[in-house]
């Protein structure tokens, strides 16, 4: 268990209006390092490479959003329609059609202004309409989701098996 008290307080500088902490676990995927060190510079998170990110997961987020990319030095930003919809009194609906028009909007702004979105897709299908808007960078997959799909197919391959020795006459 990480010693939290040991992490060096983050201070957003600008003002979100957001009730509790902005989520930044996709700093944390393993191995750790992935992304280089990262390290705080001016109240930001940034990876090795100088990227800073911002999540993009509440409304007052999206009504601010010209704001929060006009910040010196953000360099992607990612729409969680997860949270978004629960942050406009719709939770569960995060693939639904009027949450994912505003992802649309925070893509095309993101990349009007040159700065880049980032997309996560379960799979490499789902990827092709946001290439096809100019998106270029990707998270494919969540850990849970991954874990969950391999077992079902284990469990499924094992099953069929299992059957058919069952009808072989095995033992």
């Amino acid at each position: 268990m990480p010693d939290h008290d040991a992490w060096p307080e983050f201070v957003l500088p600008w003002d979100d209006n957001a009730p509790a902490p902005t989520d930044m676990s996709f700093l944390l995927d393993r191995p750790a390092g992935a992304h280089g060190f990262v390290r705080i510079v001016d109240g930001h998170l940034i990876t090795g490479n100088g990227v800073r990110y911002r999540m993009i997961e509440k409304k007052a987020a999206m009504e601010n959003l010209d704001e929060i990319l006009a910040v010196p030095g953000i360099g992607m930003v990612q729409f969680g329609p997860t949270n978004y919809s629960v942050s406009i009194g719709k939770p569960g609906q995060g693939r639904g059609a009027e949450v994912q028009a505003v992802h649309r909007r925070m893509i095309e702004r993101t990349l009007a202004l040159g700065l880049h979105p980032r997309v996560e897709v379960a799979s490499f299908e789902q990827a092709r309409p946001y290439l096809d808007m100019g998106v270029r960078h990707f998270c494919i997959g969540w850990d849970i989701v991954t874990i969950y799909s391999w077992c079902t197919q284990q469990g499924a391959g094992m099953r069929e098996l299992l059957a058919l020795k069952e009808g072989s006459g095995g033992e």
